[in-house]
């Protein structure tokens, strides 16, 4: 078409942001060639990075619009969670930063056993059994290890944002010691979290995700009066450039559109969250790609939730967008194959309105 892609489309211009796995250096083989480089290169011919970083910085260079790129980090994954990866490895430094004007989101499963170690004793033994599904634990049953975030942690991981050229969406804890579907969180270790961020000259923060995948077992009025406790923390620490709120963060299949609505109306979201997964078009469970699968997916499922975001003023945005829950690229797709995916997918969750695909 004619003109530049921001003119053509009224709606927000987004771009993939990619799983850690494919951007951090342990997680795929050394090539034979020093993998270091001092500067940022604009000619990626014959530099070993992995093709999806590849791709996407050609497109970040030719449409210098598209805000959303960025790196999608779980809190303990190894080798390259939140709470694992060596921020220092020049490596990964060099790699995520070329997806520089983005954003690094650091959330996934593991937010809802994670503790705030900001006040003594937080992350006890005691309190650290706490995180795992019981009677007095209401969440989703997470196969994760508990993770406890310290400040000099968390301050390494907006320090690594900052010098990679990108802010932080943190995944917040919506579980701790909430005990049934109608009743709220303790805010205690979020409340001292948030205080310290927003005094903190080291803070890259964007925004905040209220819990992951957690809505299917709290209800749509206790959800939402959370959201607004949530807000009210952040406009009292915040006195000036507040973080957004971004939420449910959610598979459409395992909630409603009527609960995302309400979701959407009940505060000032910066965006409606979900999760996209595309398992089904693989055909057959093998590394065939069925296109037409993917496409009608998308067109049954995006002006649905267009509309539930709409209602509150907010925006759309997809937080993980995978074939499956595992977003390791070797367990679904080949590079090469995922290369072509993500362009596609990119380019056409922008064009329908999803203001940040992840």
């Amino acid at each position: 078409g004619k003109g530049r892609a921001e003119e053509m489309l009224p709606v927000v211009v987004s771009a993939m942001m990619v799983a850690s796995v494919n951007v951090c250096p342990g997680a795929f083989v050394p090539p034979a060639a020093p993998l270091l480089h001092s500067k940022r290169e604009t000619d990626f011919e014959g530099v070993p990075v992995p093709v999806e970083v590849n791709v996407l910085n050609t497109i970040i260079n030719k449409l210098p619009q598209h805000r959303m790129v960025g790196v999608d980090m779980s809190m303990n994954t190894a080798p390259c969670g939140a709470n694992a990866a060596d921020f220092t490895n020049p490596d990964f430094k060099f790699l995520v930063s070329q997806l520089a004007g983005g954003l690094i989101r650091y959330s996934g499963s593991a937010t809802s056993v994670t503790v705030y170690n900001v006040s003594e004793n937080a992350c006890s033994p005691y309190n650290m059994s706490k995180t795992q599904p019981s009677g007095l634990y209401y969440c989703p049953a997470v196969v994760e290890k508990p993770v406890c975030l310290s400040v000099p942690r968390w301050q390494a991981m907006n320090h690594f944002a900052s010098s990679a050229g990108l802010e932080v969406v943190l995944g917040l804890n919506g579980c701790w010691l909430r005990n049934s579907s109608t009743t709220s969180i303790s805010w205690n270790g979020i409340e001292g979290l948030l205080s310290t961020t927003a005094s903190a000259s080291w803070s890259a923060l964007h925004a905040v995700e209220f819990g992951d995948l957690i809505t299917s077992k709290v209800t749509s009025t206790q959800y939402s009066r959370d959201l607004n406790t949530l807000k009210g923390y952040i406009s009292q620490y915040w006195k000036q450039s507040p973080p957004g709120i971004i939420a449910p963060d959610q598979i459409p299949a395992d909630v409603n559109t009527s609960y995302l609505t309400r979701v959407a109306k009940s505060t000032q979201l910066e965006a409606l969250s979900v999760h996209l997964f595309y398992t089904q078009c693989l055909d057959g469970g093998s590394q065939v790609l069925n296109v037409s699968c993917v496409e009608g997916l998308d067109y049954k499922r995006i002006p649905p939730l267009k509309s539930a975001a709409a209602a509150g003023n907010a925006s759309l945005y997809s937080t993980q967008t995978a074939f499956s829950d595992d977003l390791r690229p070797d367990k679904t797709l080949n590079d090469f194959s995922m290369m072509f995916w993500y362009a596609g997918t990119m380019g056409r969750l922008a064009a329908m309105g999803v203001g940040w695909v992840g």
